[in-house]
């Protein structure tokens, strides 16, 4: 190879190095400091809970106003629901500005707000887009609307002895050996003193799936020293960011892994062939339905017109096999 060749390898590769780095610093910069509640929060739990999973919502396109009127439908015909755990990316293409945006009616929590949806709490994270605007305002939300339940960055529920929600920030997962601050830390503390039948982990960004939309949705980073961390650790892992459905479960692992991307912007087409610990993967809108009892877990994709298109039961595992 030529001298003229070697220079502008090197020259490439310094000129992304220094593109991600700028990424990254923009990112830290733009982290929130806000914490308006706890960290942590115990509340009550039925004999059996329901959940409807989805991300990459916040469009206000007719694509997200389908899903969210199945979504008000299914709610119906089960007399009501617990919870909506919001992915992530929930207005696009900046986030918001303010807690007074539009988008929050139009976006964010309006699509979600019909007669039997609107009784339920939205628990979200943030997603990429919602960085690039304003995060703390979406952390602030959670003063003056009390279905909106995003305290901090990161943190976790238990209801009951049933389920243990950690919700964890996955723009920046940072390591301090300080749970109060860092995320990562903050889930490492609560997943050792999980003491619920049921624990799930839900972020923005896959630690695996079949889409093509860049290297890190085989893992990159994330799968590298994430996802065997959380292998045995947790039952469920449930994310947004590629929009399409899957549900993947790897062979050496007990965690089922749910990309729930399908919540109204546009789909993303899966790799074919898919990823090896692939179960199912469709590009469709759509959410993810969970329910749960002390015997069991019921995990159906439902479309965007109601459809369902896959269902997983999974027994609960003894905490004693979890390492």
């Amino acid at each position: 190879m030529s001298t003229t060749k070697r220079r502008l390898i090197w020259s490439l590769i310094l000129l992304a190095t220094l593109a991600a780095l700028a990424r990254l610093r923009q990112e830290v910069l733009l982290v929130p400091r806000v914490r308006v509640g706890p960290l942590h929060a115990d509340l009550p739990a039925k004999p059996r809970m329901r959940f409807f999973a989805l991300g990459d919502t916040g469009t206000g396109g007719p694509e997200q106003l389908q899903v969210a009127k199945a979504m008000n439908a299914r709610c119906r015909e089960l007399g009501g629901i617990d919870g909506i755990l919001l992915l992530g990316d929930n207005a696009y293409p900046i986030g918001v500005s303010s807690v007074r945006d539009q988008q929050w009616q139009d976006k964010v929590l309006g699509p979600y707000s019909s007669d039997c949806l609107g009784q339920a709490r939205v628990y979200p994270v943030l997603g990429n887009h919602d960085y690039k605007d304003n995060p703390t305002a979406q952390i602030e939300y959670s003063l003056i609307e009390p279905r909106w339940y995003l305290p901090n960055r990161f943190y976790s529920v238990n209801f009951g002895n049933l389920l243990k929600l950690v919700a964890l920030d996955s723009n920046v997962s940072e390591v301090c050996f300080n749970p109060a601050f860092c995320g990562i830390d903050f889930m490492h503390e609560n997943l050792s003193k999980a003491d619920t039948t049921w624990t799930i982990v839900m972020a923005h960004h896959p630690i695996a799936s079949s889409s093509d939309r860049g290297f890190y949705y085989q893992g990159g980073l994330r799968g590298v020293w994430l996802r065997p961390y959380l292998c045995n650790r947790t039952d469920f892992y449930l994310s947004g960011h590629s929009h399409h459905l899957e549900h993947l479960h790897p062979d050496e692992c007990q965690m089922d892994i749910f990309v729930a991307g399908g919540g109204g912007a546009n789909l993303n087409q899966p790799l074919s062939p898919a990823h090896e610990a692939s179960r199912f993967a469709r590009s469709a809108h759509g959410f993810l339905d969970l329910e749960f009892s002390p015997e069991m877990v019921n995990a159906r994709f439902v479309a965007g017109d109601g459809t369902e298109l896959y269902l997983i039961t999974k027994q609960p595992i003894s905490k004693g096999s979890r390492n």
